[in-house]
């Protein structure tokens, strides 16, 4: 299922992000403040920022997957963070969303 918020929504909706959400897409012509709500949603989740790239992820798509799978080894929360991004990781977000559950939301 996909939502759509408009801006002034986003904040609020992001903080409280529930466990089943695997995958919040940020996106427009600010990447500033797409950084600066994707950083809320790790400072709200109190998660670890785990990084890759698109180029990463076109070319090992399955890692998306299997990392979100994966458990800490630290414990505490993870959030998958791919930066910059485009149609390239598509093959990747099927993976991801194939998933019956995730330990970490990208």
């Amino acid at each position: 299922r996909a939502v759509k918020l408009r801006p002034a929504e986003a904040p609020a909706a992001l903080a409280a992000l529930a466990p089943a959400i695997r995958l919040v897409l940020l996106s427009g012509s600010d990447s500033s403040a797409s950084r600066l709500l994707a950083d809320r949603i790790r400072t709200a989740l109190s998660a670890e920022k785990i990084a890759t790239t698109g180029a990463a992820l076109r070319s090992e798509p399955r890692w998306l997957a299997e990392e979100a799978a994966s458990i800490s080894m630290f414990g505490g929360p993870r959030l998958l963070w791919i930066e910059p991004a485009g149609e390239e990781i598509l093959p990747a977000l099927e993976q991801l969303l194939a998933l019956p559950a995730v330990e970490a939301p990208a």
